[in-house]
């Protein structure tokens, strides 16, 4: 509702008229919404959109929880965040990753080394496509 300001029924009859956002945002739309979280936004009901799917997350997220590499977008922000939510309430954490939501998945997805430390199995999370379409950050600039 709030990347959509005409179909929000609480600004029904206040004159404003906007485009939605989304379409202009595209997948940075998930980056803005884990920024405001991360700025300590409270309500959790946007949650599941705030996981910024690129494709390295959504192959990794495929590889530990089975979650369709297909999905882009909302679709696949939703269901990384659904994937985390049903082993995080297995396991009593917290499936946002204490509010760095998806960071953290793009550091496994980013680095074999660390995959392998943390999740204690190597398997790969990358491919030979382009990886200029992933908007995953370059680890020279992480690092």
């Amino acid at each position: 509702m709030v990347f959509s300001p005409n179909a929000n029924p609480n600004l029904t009859g206040t004159g404003i008229s906007a485009p939605p956002l989304t379409g202009m945002l595209g997948i940075g739309t998930h980056q803005l919404l884990r920024e405001l979280y991360r700025s300590r936004v409270e309500d959790p009901a946007g949650y599941r959109f705030a996981f910024t799917p690129i494709r390295k997350v959504r192959r990794l997220c495929t590889q530990l929880f089975g979650i369709s590499e297909g999905h882009t977008g909302a679709e696949s922000s939703m269901n990384i965040f659904l994937g985390l939510q049903e082993l995080s309430e297995g396991l009593g954490m917290d499936p946002t990753f204490d509010g760095c939501f998806d960071l953290p998945l793009q550091f496994l997805a980013q680095d074999p080394e660390l995959r392998a430390r943390v999740l204690n199995v190597t398997f790969e999370a990358e491919s030979d496509d382009d990886e200029t379409l992933d908007a995953a950050p370059r680890k020279d600039i992480i690092l």
